[in-house]
């Protein structure tokens, strides 16, 4: 996890002018406490990702933890000054816009009921 990661951030550091990264970890209920993957968690502290803001949801009883990189790597890249020396028609303008926010999540579902592999023929 922590090589891919580390790869996805390069990738982005170099490739895109991206001041920094935010994700959400979504803490899970375990015998009546919220709490994250802690695995995980520090699996993103050891690459740089630091603490930004905690949101809960009264409504729901969610909890989402969000952690922010700064792209330390490639400042030059980034400034509004220089970004035109690294990327070919790029303009000054084109850089510090509003953030770009993608979206991936995973679900699992757990069930005692066997596929049936005839459904939707």
């Amino acid at each position: 996890m922590k090589t891919f990661v580390e790869r996805v951030l390069d990738r982005i550091w170099k490739t895109m002018h991206c001041s920094s990264v935010r994700l959400s970890l979504y803490h899970y209920e375990h015998d009546g406490k919220l709490q994250v993957d802690a695995q995980l968690k520090n699996t993103f502290k050891a690459l740089g990702f630091k603490w930004k803001t905690v949101t809960n949801d009264n409504r729901t009883g969610s909890r989402i933890e969000i952690l922010e990189c700064v792209n330390t790597h490639f400042k030059a890249q980034i400034s509004p000054l220089t970004c035109n020396i690294y990327r070919k028609g790029l303009a000054r303008d084109d850089v510090h816009k509003e953030p770009l926010t993608f979206r991936a999540q995973a679900f699992l579902a757990v069930t005692d009921r066997k596929p049936n592999h005839q459904e939707g023929k």
